[in-house]
């Protein structure tokens, strides 16, 4: 058995963290015979300078082609003024949509050597245990959307929300499907006080969640949501939103570990890896290899078989012990010197 897989490496630090994770695949590779293969592809701004496109047709039918995809970062300053159909960003939106990414999982689970450096007091950190399921490629963000138009003498713009039932349906399922993995809660966030989307988003959760007795379902307007993330974060387990929630509540619940580059993200959605914002700091942030090393550790346990599984598992176990007793407390230094701009007292 072999895999094929596309490696993107974008723009900025996307090149220094896929080289470095193709390096401990190679390794894992050599163990246990998986018969890894690696395509290069360009997207985001480094293909808009090659090709005018920051998503070439080329690089489509080769993610199509893989049985995965390892996706780096894209964007920068460089590309800020470019017409916004053409802004890197559009990559991660186009390859989601073409390879039919719809579930984006983002498990936040705080490790102890962290907890002194998240915003939030240390006895509310601890023990924080959660997934965000995202859907992915519905919403806002895939709308209608108009950049300007005259309207009463006056200029403006709109995005169009909608979501059908089968949109939800499927992210729903799949979110109740990971809580009987887990503690066995799901909380569904939505806006059904205002939105019409989000009451039909809250009428199939309800519906799904019939189909899964021993699951308790929960339901949160996302203002609330927001705020209990930020109060008592340990009382989630699994969340599942909409695209446009779910962007800005993961965001959120990622730094409840101290900053999104410290977690992993995304098992279901072998795309969007990591969001590098600032490259001049995080090419220094030793949580972002890391991370994302982690985070290919975590998608292979989900397309291999069951022996391999078990061996991957195993090394990826070892692999966490050494992050939180080596890298954990690197990770913290660099944390507390590069962000926020103080040695660490050790």
């Amino acid at each position: 058995m072999s895999y094929k897989i596309t490696v993107i490496p974008g723009d900025g630090i996307g090149k220094e963290i896929t080289d470095s994770a193709v390096e401990v695949l190679e390794k894992v590779d050599e163990k246990f015979g998986l018969g890894l293969s690696y395509t290069y592809k360009d997207a985001g701004g480094t293909a808009y300078d090659k090709f005018g496109t920051p998503l070439p047709d080329d690089t489509i039918e080769a993610c199509k082609a893989s049985d995965g995809v390892l996706f780096g970062a894209v964007g920068g300053d460089k590309w800020d003024n470019v017409d916004p159909a053409l802004r890197p960003e559009k990559a991660i939106l186009g390859l989601r949509k073409n390879l039919g990414l719809y579930a984006n999982l983002r498990p936040v689970k705080v490790a102890d050597a962290l907890v002194e450096y998240s915003p939030l007091k240390p006895e509310l950190v601890k023990g924080v245990d959660l997934v965000i399921v995202r859907e992915l490629i519905g919403g806002i963000y895939f709308g209608d959307k108009c950049e300007s138009e005259q309207h009463n003498g006056a200029e403006r713009a709109w995005d169009l929300e909608n979501y059908s039932v089968p949109e939800v349906d499927r992210i729903a399922k799949l979110a109740f499907e990971t809580a009987k993995l887990r503690r066995g809660k799901v909380t569904s966030v939505d806006k059904a006080n205002v939105l019409a989307t989000s009451r039909l988003w809250r009428r199939t959760v309800a519906k799904v969640a019939e189909s899964y007795p021993d699951v308790e379902l929960n339901n949160l307007y996302v203002d609330n949501c927001a705020m209990q993330l930020a109060i008592r974060p340990t009382q989630f387990d699994v969340i599942v939103t909409g695209n446009l929630f779910g962007d800005i509540l993961s965001d959120e619940a990622a730094v409840v570990g101290g900053s999104i580059g410290m977690t992993i993200g995304d098992l279901f959605d072998p795309v969007y890896v990591v969001y590098a914002p600032k490259t001049f700091i995080l090419k220094l942030c030793i949580g972002l290899i890391t991370g994302l090393i982690a985070h290919r550790f975590g998608h292979i346990t989900y397309q291999t078989d069951k022996k391999k599984i078990a061996r991957i598992a195993a090394l990826a176990a070892l692999g966490g012990l050494i992050f939180n007793t080596i890298f954990d407390p690197l990770v913290g230094y660099f944390y507390k010197l590069l962000i926020l701009g103080k040695p660490a007292a050790e």
